[in-house]
């Protein structure tokens, strides 16, 4: 009897169904290929507002210990907090190896975030410094943000201050302080510079690691319920997820990738997970160059499409409201994306409709895959040589998925069934941070992550999602899955893009809604899409409003937070309960 995972059938023939890891650090990674690749681009600042800045391995890697000297000389040892609050600029590589090198824990910050929220975060993770820039975007001033924080928390001991005076230049540097661009710092503030430069004076403990205990850091998540939770990743489920996703490019190159080759494009926040392991310690991986964006939630896609253009990346991790709104720029075809060997994507659900066209515009093979903060991040992804379109292919080498009953999480369901979606890996998180009763309730008795996310299996072991358990929509009794619907009105030439959420109904419990986005020059009515939507879908699931709009909300890497939406409609019914 074969008692092997009906997906191994879909594996690639050179793609290892399972792994030896290497037990090291992930500092030890940077510090290899360092020695190995000295003279190799690591990190390249490029744009219109910016001095072209190249830093090599061996800057990076000097530079990032003499970071973890100087933590070291400001009282930060092995396991403490150090929160990053930084855009994607060179800093934030330097300081999040400098902390590894230490054995310090990064707990990065969403650049995006409010005062209460950076004041939550800061003292939930018990973060003693905090790095940031000293730069106003909009009305977001970075350095007074902290500074408030800091005197209301009040345990913060430092504060780490990185300039965009060097990437700027003297004029415009000049301009951006009389403008309001640059923030003064305090006496107490301690400039970057001075953390990264050479002093043979001072040292610091080499700590001893344990990959598989140590954490090396903490992001956030949402999760289903209550306020965001820190995930504490460990060294090991960083680098076995990053050492899966190299052996899941073998197809592609005939083999491993040859090491200091290639170009990534970090478009993504390097603070979210998603743009920071696959835009920063998978390049550094392969000792691979990596074009930073410095505010990609700017979502300057002219300047985006321009980078490409001209450095020439070979992978693109992205999202899907990105690819859309690539594929939806005027001057798209204008550029050459011909150097892009494959995209990944993921964080939420990519339309069919958004990957056949921009594989047919840009030339390259573009991958969904699927994974949570908790999963470091990739649980399963399509593969260049077998994928399933509308699916978010087969689990990662050494990773197990199933699907569990949505009412009992022990009670494993039969293939073709929906259900809530459980994972077992490598790359499964150590838990929740000082939350064990929140990491209990999101295991189950076989050792499973239960994910919220809800989808099946089909008989190649490919997986479709096809809702978070939190958007699943009841409608008179009827379950409806938000994306189905979007799928479908995706399908429509004139929609750029598209939201479904449930509404309060007191006949029904929730009703659909469509907030619809069209395309430049589109002449449909919400009744024409009322019509268009009658026609396909069961009358439970065709949206009962239709709300044309000009923007939806957007979280930081571009996944539709349907959660405001929600929102937005209770207020307004509470406001108008008639």
């Amino acid at each position: 009897m074969n008692d092997e995972p009906i997906w191994y059938k879909n594996y690639p023939e050179n793609v290892p169904k399972t792994l030896d890891y290497p037990l090291k650090s992930l500092a030890d990674v940077l510090i290899e290929n360092a020695r190995e690749f000295p003279n190799n681009p690591a990190l390249l600042l490029a744009g219109k507002q910016f001095h072209t800045t190249r830093i090599t391995y061996e800057q990076l890697n000097r530079f990032s210990t003499n970071f973890a000297k100087h933590l070291h000389k400001l009282g930060i040892q092995k396991g403490d907090r150090v929160a990053l609050f930084l855009p994607n600029f060179p800093e934030f590589v330097i300081a999040f190896y400098g902390i590894q090198k230490l054995g310090a824990i990064v707990a990065p910050l969403n650049i995006m975030f409010t005062l209460k929220e950076l004041e939550y975060h800061i003292k939930d993770s018990r973060a003693k410094i905090v790095v940031t820039i000293n730069v106003k975007s909009g009305e977001h001033a970075f350095l007074d943000l902290i500074h408030t924080v800091a005197q209301n928390v009040g345990q913060l001991d430092h504060i780490i201050v990185a300039s965009i005076k060097p990437y700027i230049g003297k004029v415009k540097g000049f301009l951006g302080g009389l403008l309001g661009k640059i923030v003064k710092l305090n006496p107490d503030d301690i400039p970057f510079e001075r953390m990264i430069q050479d002093d043979e004076t001072i040292s610091y403990p080499e700590p001893k690691f344990d990959p598989k205990t140590d954490v090396a850091m903490i992001p956030y998540t949402g999760g289903t319920t209550g306020l965001p939770k820190g995930v504490m990743l460990t060294h090991w489920n960083l680098l076995t997820n990053c050492y899966a996703a190299l052996h899941w490019m073998i197809p592609i190159y005939n083999g491993l990738p040859e090491k200091g080759i290639h170009r990534f494009l970090a478009a993504l926040p390097l603070f979210h997970l998603f743009g920071g392991a696959l835009a920063m310690l998978l390049p550094i991986f392969l000792a691979d160059e990596i074009i930073l964006v410095p505010n990609p939630r700017e979502r300057k896609f002219t300047e985006l499409l321009e980078l490409i253009d001209t450095y020439k990346p070979s992978f693109l991790p992205f999202v899907p409201t990105g690819f859309i709104a690539l594929l939806n720029h005027p001057q798209f075809k204008n550029y050459d994306l011909k150097s892009i060997d494959f995209c990944l994507t993921g964080a939420a659900p990519l339309p069919v409709e958004v990957m056949k066209q921009f594989e047919e515009a840009s030339g390259s093979t573009l991958l969904e895959g699927w994974g949570l903060t908790e999963t470091s991040p990739i649980a399963s992804a399509n593969t260049p040589l077998n994928r399933k379109i509308g699916s978010v292919g087969i689990p990662f080498i050494d990773t197990s998925v199933k699907i569990f009953d949505l009412d009992d999480k022990e009670v494993e369901l039969k293939i073709g069934e929906n259900g809530e979606l459980g994972i077992k890996g490598p790359q499964v998180m150590k838990g929740y941070w000082n939350k064990p009763e929140e990491t209990c309730n999101v295991m189950n008795n076989q050792g499973y992550f239960m994910t919220g996310d809800i989808g099946h299996m089909d008989d190649d072991g490919f997986i479709y999602i096809e809702d978070r358990k939190k958007d699943m929509i009841i409608a008179s009794g009827f379950k409806v899955f938000p994306r189905e619907v979007e799928e479908y009105f995706f399908e429509h030439p004139e929609i750029e893009n598209v939201a479904i959420v449930g509404i309060p109904d007191k006949y029904r419990g929730e009703r659909p809604k469509a907030f619809i986005i069209l395309k430049q020059g589109a002449t449909c009515t919400d009744i024409d899409l009322m019509e268009y939507a009658k026609k396909g879908l069961s009358k439970y699931k065709v949206p009962k409003e239709i709300e044309i709009r000009d923007s939806l909300p957007l979280s930081a890497v571009g996944k539709v937070l349907r959660r405001l939406l929600r929102e937005d409609e209770k207020s307004m019914l509470n406001n108008n309960p008639n």
